[in-house]
């Protein structure tokens, strides 16, 4: 009651027709209000999403990115490895023919 009236409790209804009105009153007056607030809310929050979901787009794009470049250094990186331990076969046979 306190919500959908301002009265001071000096007037209500007696009669079980008139609590039923005021019943029904009451809850479409809270219902109208609650509605009204949604809608608002979903106008401020409904802006804001399609710029989240492009953002999320943005991220995984971005990381998509980054996967690529870190399989990129971890070839390079076995490529490396690969020619590190061949200069060392090769420098390991010269120095085993040079000294007699």
């Amino acid at each position: 009651m306190t919500v959908t009236t301002v009265g001071y409790g000096d007037r209500f209804p007696t009669t079980p027709v008139g609590r039923t009105t005021a019943t029904f009153v009451m809850v479409m007056g809270v219902g109208i209000i609650g509605s009204l607030a949604s809608i608002m809310a979903s106008m401020l929050v409904g802006s804001a999403a399609p710029e989240s979901e492009a953002a999320a787009d943005d991220t995984s794009d971005q990381l998509d990115q980054k996967l690529d470049n870190l399989d990129a250094a971890l070839v390079a990186a076995t490529e490396l490895a690969a020619l590190r331990r061949l200069v060392e076969r090769l420098e390991d046979g010269r120095s085993a023919a040079v000294s007699p």
